[in-house]
């Protein structure tokens, strides 16, 4: 096996090098499991010494390394905290109109809750069950750990028309887009003990009545525990614009009912 290892690194070392330069250097072949090997290959560059040298076998998904001891063992502790299954998250989020007295007896008047798995079911009956709140959509999606997703609803919207020169000197009225709707992007990190880290962003777009783009965002983070939902929201629009973080805020809500984003994560692989 050493006289093979040593074969390959030979083969990828540059013309010229002697052997007085690989004394005290070792060959070590890196097997990649989770990542391909040459993803890796940017981090170990880092490490290796001016001497040493790095192969990646892409049909194996291998690193051949020569280098010292020493610098073996640092890029052999990177790749053991790079090459980690990937964890994949399912994101469920429900956004519903709330009113302001039922945001009081299920605890959200603060604007921001954790329910411990199993309680949002309780939660969303009793929004069905009120005659003044609703359900107003339900949407889903994976994301792997350390990745962002999103999720909405936008639509193509002209909010004007601007005048084109063309190259043979006419000039064209071409329309003004923009994407205008919810929607949010999710970062979820799953933590060494199973807890997840989210990070959320949600933005909603509109035409203002002035005819010109307005955007409005909110970034918030939270730890939860895997299967916890994250309940944001709370604030008594009453009858004025709802601003609270959620992918419809910036909407009406009915009557005195406000946006309230209930988020669950669930480590699903």
């Amino acid at each position: 096996m050493k006289i093979v290892a040593f074969l390959l690194a030979f083969l990828f070392l540059l013309p010229g090098l002697t052997l007085a330069r690989l004394e005290g250097q070792e060959v070590r072949i890196f097997k990649v499991y989770y990542r391909l090997a040459g993803d890796v290959y940017p981090a170990l560059s880092e490490l290796k010494s001016p001497d040493g040298k790095i192969s990646v076998d892409a049909n194996t998904n291998t690193l051949i390394v020569v280098d010292y001891p020493a610098n073996l063992e640092s890029m052999a502790a990177v790749i053991r905290e790079l090459d980690k299954e990937e964890k994949q998250v399912a994101i469920s989020v429900i956004i519903a109109d709330v009113t302001g007295e039922l945001i009081r007896e299920i605890g959200l008047a603060s604007g921001q809750v954790v329910l411990p798995e199993g309680n949002l079911e309780s939660v969303i009956g009793l929004i069905k069950a009120n005659k003044d709140s609703a359900v107003r959509s339900e949407m889903v999606v994976t994301a792997m750990s350390g990745r962002p997703a999103r999720i909405g609803v936008t639509v193509d919207e002209i909010y004007g028309y601007a005048l084109t020169g063309r190259r043979d000197g006419e000039l064209t009225l071409e329309p003004l887009r923009q994407q205008t709707g919810e929607m949010l992007e999710v970062l979820p990190t799953v933590s060494e003990n199973g807890k997840i880290l989210v990070t959320l962003r949600p933005s909603s777009s509109m035409i203002g009545k002035d005819k010109n783009p307005r955007e409005k965002t909110i970034l918030t983070r939270v730890l939860i525990n895997n299967g916890d939902t994250l309940a944001i929201g709370g604030f008594d629009s009453a009858g004025h614009e709802s601003i609270s973080a959620s992918p419809a805020y910036g909407k009406k809500s009915k009557g005195h009912a406000s946006v309230v984003m209930f988020l669950t994560a669930r480590i699903t692989g």
